[in-house]
C-alpha cells in the first residue's frame, strides 16, 4: 500500500522496515530480525486499523482524494463476473466520465452506473477538448441538444401527432 499522506508516515516507515527484512535471505537474519519479521505484519495491520478508525474530517477528505483510490472501473473488475458497457445517448455522444452498463454478479444481472475519472491528465488526449477533459477532471459533460436538434425533435413530434389524430 502506498502511504503518501502526512499522517501515514509512521506506517510507511514500518512497511519499509518490513520489506527490507523480507528481502534478506532467511539464513542471514539475526534472531531479533526474525522476531521483527513475525511481529511487524500484525503490528502494521493493527496500527493501520487504529489510524483509519480515528481519522479527522480533513484526513478523510485527503484519503478520498488519494491518487491511488479505486474508481468505478476498478470496482467493476473486482466485483462483476461480466460487464457490458453501454455508451452514448443516440443524440449527443459519449460522456467518458460516466461509466454504465449491464453486469453479472453471482448469477444476477444488474445495471451499474458510476462516475469514472482518469488517474491523471494522460488519460485525456494530448490536446484536451471538452469531451476528453471530462474524463481526467471527473466532470460529467452536459449534453444539451442544440437548437437544430430540438427543432427536429419538435417537428417529428408534431408530425407523429398529426398522423395519429387523422
Amino acid at each position: 500500500m502506498a502511504y503518501d499522506l502526512e499522517f501515514e508516515k509512521h506506517l510507511a516507515a514500518m512497511e519499509k522496515q518490513l520489506l527490507s527484512l523480507q528481502q534478506k535471505r532467511a539464513d542471514k537474519l539475526k534472531p531479533e530480525e526474525r522476531a521483527d519479521l513475525n511481529r511487524l505484519p500484525q503490528e502494521l495491520e493493527r496500527q493501520t486499523r487504529e489510524l483509519y478508525s480515528a481519522l479527522t474530517p480533513w484526513q478523510r477528505v485527503q484519503v478520498a482524494r488519494h491518487r491511488e483510490r479505486p474508481y468505478t472501473a476498478d470496482y467493476i473488475k473486482l466485483i462483476c463476473d461480466d460487464f457490458f458497457a453501454l455508451r452514448g445517448d443516440r443524440r449527443y455522444g459519449d460522456d467518458r466520465a460516466i461509466l454504465g452498463g449491464i453486469a453479472s454478479v453471482e448469477g444476477r444481472t444488474l445495471m451499474l452506473i458510476g462516475h469514472q475519472k482518469g488517474r491523471d491528465s494522460s488519460a485525456a488526449s494530448p490536446k484536451p477538448s471538452p469531451r476528453t477533459c471530462s474524463l481526467w477532471r471527473g466532470c460529467a459533460h452536459p449534453s444539451w441538444p442544440s437548437s437544430s436538434a430540438r427543432e427536429a425533435a419538435a417537428a417529428r413530434s408534431a408530425s407523429a401527432w398529426r398522423t395519429a389524430s387523422s
